[in-house]
């Protein structure tokens, strides 16, 4: 371990490899109390390095955690005592762990280590899994890690991310835009479904975990939205449309069916499968409505729908991972009394 020194009251210098304890390695560190409720480590990083900090338990009062750079800003940490990070240490300098309790007494301890981000090139279509397409793909071998795969979309594509089987420790994945900002993402080793890429340029997919963990996903690519006119009354059998209109060829693929109508009026929608669907999904909405709410399972779904405020609506049918033929039909319904 590297020698922690004090630099004065409740401020010490440590490095990136430390391991700091209730007075270990002098005597102060570790410990919060009233009148010492804000401890300050301070380290130098060389830039773009990427740290993860990992808390046990802690004795006493609750604390809270960060890790700022050199004009205070708080790049990441916890509320609580557990482990946090990744954070990337962007620029060289001194960075500072700052622990704050709030004017009472606890014990707390503390390991500042360097984790790293393995980076890939993929494509819509491709499969990772354990080694694949590269050797250290598609594993975890040390909590903090982050593995990046970067991929090509045109303006307004669409994936369908499947992600499985794993093993170990719980896996995360964040869709990142070509802008850096977090698009989407989960915990959990499920599929994550359709994503819109609104822009053309580089996404990444980053995965990173507790622990060790292995793990496999895939993008795969989705055929364009399908549009068809309706008039109501309407049936639509399974898959009996040469166009395509009730058979879902991919996962994650959308049919619309769009239809003229009224604000206030009622629309009544029976649906069913040719074979078990729970992942095949439906609504009625306004033409245009890029939002995630309002979906119902199709499977023996019958309901009334209000038609909101809009210039035209559609029944927006979308598979969650179900490939195969549906059928609904669709209706005028009075409207409820008032």
């Amino acid at each position: 371990m590297q020698r922690c020194s004090a630099l004065g009251a409740d401020t010490y210098a440590i490095k990136i490899g430390d391991t700091v304890a209730t007075d270990r390695p002098v005597p102060g560190a570790g410990r919060a109390s009233p009148g010492h409720d804000r401890q300050t480590y301070s380290f130098a990083s060389r830039g773009g390095e990427t740290i993860y900090v990992q808390v046990p338990a802690c004795g006493g009062a609750p604390l809270t955690f960060e890790v700022r750079d050199s004009t205070d800003h708080v790049l990441g940490g916890k509320i609580g005592c557990g482990d946090f990070g990744p954070i990337t240490l962007g620029a060289q300098g001194v960075y500072r762990l700052v622990v704050k309790s709030d004017r009472a007494s606890a014990q707390y301890s503390f390991w500042l280590r360097s984790t790293t981000l393995d980076s890939y090139t993929i494509s819509v279509g491709d499969s990772i899994s354990p080694d694949h397409p590269r050797r250290g793909a598609g594993i975890i071998t040390q909590p903090g890690q982050q593995q990046s795969y970067a991929f090509q979309a045109a303006a307004g594509q669409a994936v369908y991310l499947q992600i499985g089987p794993c093993q170990g420790s719980g896996v995360a994945l964040d869709v990142m835009a070509p802008d850096n900002s977090r698009l989407d993402g989960q915990i959990g080793c499920h599929d994550l479904g359709r994503i819109e890429l609104a822009k053309a340029g580089t996404y990444h997919l980053v995965v990173h975990a507790d622990g060790s963990a292995r793990y496999a996903f895939a993008p795969r690519p989705i055929p364009p939205d399908q549009h068809f006119v309706l008039h109501l009354p309407a049936e639509i059998p399974r898959g009996a449309s040469a166009q395509g209109a009730g058979r879902i060829t991919a996962p994650g693929a959308q049919q619309f069916y769009d239809f003229p109508g009224r604000q206030g009026s009622v629309v009544h929608l029976e649906g069913k499968c040719a074979q078990p669907c729970p992942n095949l999904v439906v609504r009625v909405t306004k033409a245009g409505d890029s939002s995630r709410l309002g979906f119902v399972d199709l499977m023996n779904m019958k309901q009334d729908w209000t038609l909101p405020a809009g210039a035209g609506y559609t029944i927006q049918v979308r598979s969650t991972g179900y490939t195969g033929g549906y059928a609904f039909t669709a209706s005028p319904a009075q409207a409820p009394r008032r």
